[in-house]
């Protein structure tokens, strides 16, 4: 029974894609459907270890609360995040971490090299940095329509990047000391997960 419950969900979910990924999060909650969010904490709690920092976590901090060891930090004040502070010097020792995440969140970034260096300072030798990205051709068709939904949020959060792509995320990690390992497409090719290590 779990393998065709499984399989219809993932039907289900791929029927309303088109739903699940022009539509806030907010709104596919309440049809049951998988968020994007929650798409992205699934495919980086397969590759966290150890201790984690969720750099710019939001309003939820929840890959940190399903993964149980970890720290989430953010620029804005958020309820639940553990600790504010400035992701470009946060107030961490060197090599605290074993896997930094950043979920849907660098390409907000004005400084992205400051904060990726900083990353790179905060991560063990040989840790993981896992970065989800939509592409900037995605990014542009859902920031539109996400911007019918709620402009006045979009305006809060900013925007330097709609979306980063794979080129591009390579080049970042290069500049900062970050050895890029692989590109991971989820959510139909739609997302990347990329993945890269602590020299």
């Amino acid at each position: 029974m779990p393998f065709f419950h499984n399989t219809l969900t993932e039907i289900v979910n791929f029927v309303f894609l088109p739903i699940r990924v022009l539509c806030p999060d907010s709104l596919v909650e309440r049809t049951r459907l998988r968020t994007l969010e929650t798409e992205r904490i699934r495919i980086c709690l397969k590759f966290a270890t150890g201790f984690v920092l969720d750099v710019g976590c939001g309003k939820n901090n929840r890959l940190v609360t399903e993964y149980g060891h970890g720290i989430g930090v953010d620029v804005s004040v958020w309820p639940t995040i553990d600790v504010l502070c400035d992701t470009e010097k946060m107030p961490f020792n060197d090599a605290s971490f074993d896997t930094v995440t950043l979920l849907a969140s660098l390409n907000y970034i004005p400084r992205k090299q400051n904060v990726l260096r900083e990353v790179r300072r905060v991560l063990k030798r040989d840790g993981i940095v896992l970065v989800t990205m939509i592409s900037p051709f995605v990014g542009f068709l859902h920031h539109r329509i996400f911007r019918l939904w709620n402009f006045k949020r979009q305006k809060e959060i900013g925007q330097t990047e709609v979306g980063l792509s794979r080129k591009r995320v390579q080049h970042l990690f290069s500049e900062c000391g970050i050895e890029y390992k692989q590109t991971i497409p989820f959510v139909y090719g739609l997302n990347t997960l990329h993945v890269g290590s602590c020299r």
